[in-house]
């Protein structure tokens, strides 16, 4: 929802939805390991577009965090990780990662204690971290520089400005740490297949080898049916249905993975 502002009535959640389907425009939100982020699609007709970002800068700027909804959500994603728990995949990667990570946010996982203890003045006291300091826009489209501009600056204009005009500096995350010993996890599960998953910290997104091993990666276990691992562990023998490695860089060292379900 969108909280009242100055003559600009308060929208719940099903009058914000109606919105947009009346603009034919789409706004996404989203939170991975290192950012939060907003989507804006639109068409730039100008009877269109003007509304579009105006409607988004009141949805970024100005949200209402009813405590029903929270209350209904919380419910529903709590029945989410129940039910997420009852498969072998989810079990073993969440041991996985807690394994690679250890004690780095990137081992961290959503849980329904976790989830118990999130309260409305919490999401509240987040919000404050964003700030048009911190913000990365990217456009595309049929647009002029000076138009982007524009919307760049309209889109962010209703978040709360950064005391004299500087981002409060964010508390220092620790880089992960590397493996000091080899572990072994082995869960019992009543399934059909073991799920296995063997690795260790990677590398960073800024490393200036990220192209290398991305096409090195891609040739020992990167695409499900041309790489080595596949042909090998699937084509060839049958053991597997599918088996693949991957990176998953981040602002941080994300894990290097070889994974397996026979």
């Amino acid at each position: 929802g969108v909280a009242a502002h100055g003559s600009e009535p308060a929208l719940d959640e099903n009058q914000l939805g109606e919105a947009w389907a009346d603009l034919g425009a789409d706004f996404d939100d989203g939170a991975g390991a290192d950012r939060m982020s907003f989507t804006l699609r639109t068409l730039t007709y100008p009877d269109i577009l003007p509304k579009a970002v105006a409607l988004a800068a009141r949805q970024l700027g100005e949200p209402a965090f009813p405590e029903d909804v929270w209350q209904r959500e919380r419910q529903r994603l709590q029945a989410a990780v129940r039910e997420a728990n009852t498969k072998p995949g989810t079990v073993a990667g969440k041991a996985y990662a807690a394994a690679v990570y250890g004690a780095h946010p990137y081992g961290y996982e959503m849980t329904e204690e976790s989830l118990a203890r999130m309260q409305v003045a919490d999401m509240r006291q987040f919000y404050r971290y964003l700030e048009p300091c911190r913000a990365k826009v990217s456009i595309v489209g049929a647009v002029s520089r000076q138009q982007a501009d524009q919307l760049a600056t309209q889109l962010l204009s209703r978040l709360p400005a950064a005391v004299a005009g500087k981002c409060e500096a964010l508390a220092a995350v620790p880089e992960v740490a590397p493996l000091s010993a080899p572990l072994v996890k082995e869960i019992p599960f009543a399934s059909a297949q073991a799920h296995v998953l063997m690795g260790q910290p990677g590398y960073k997104r800024s490393d200036p080898d990220y192209f290398p091993l991305l096409v090195g990666n891609y040739i020992l276990g990167g695409s499900a049916l041309v790489s080595r691992l596949p042909i090998e562990v699937r084509e060839k023998r049958g053991l597997s249905y599918s088996a693949n490695s991957s990176f998953s860089p981040g602002l941080h060292a994300g894990a290097f993975t070889v994974s397996l379900q026979t």
